[in-house]
């Protein structure tokens, strides 16, 4: 499975768009998943382009879901 991030970068006047992928192997069902990144540069302009890790450092960390939890997204 793949997350792709897609953000807006000012360039001058106008706003470019730009992508960072993150594959993420071996998904297990009942676990949350917390995808943090750390972007150095701007990503690609095609959502399928792989981008370097020397271009963003992610942090992805797996957490047993419990029943009842409240999950509250960070953006």
């Amino acid at each position: 499975s793949m997350l792709v991030v897609e953000a807006e970068l000012k360039s001058g006047q106008s706003w470019d768009t730009y992508y960072y992928p993150v594959t993420l192997e071996s998904l297990e069902s009942n676990k949350q998943y917390r995808v943090n990144l750390t972007v150095k540069r701007p990503g690609s302009t095609d959502p399928n382009d792989p981008v370097e890790f020397t271009d963003m450092v992610p942090v992805i960390t797996v957490e047993d879901w419990e029943s009842g939890e409240t999950y509250n997204p960070e953006i």
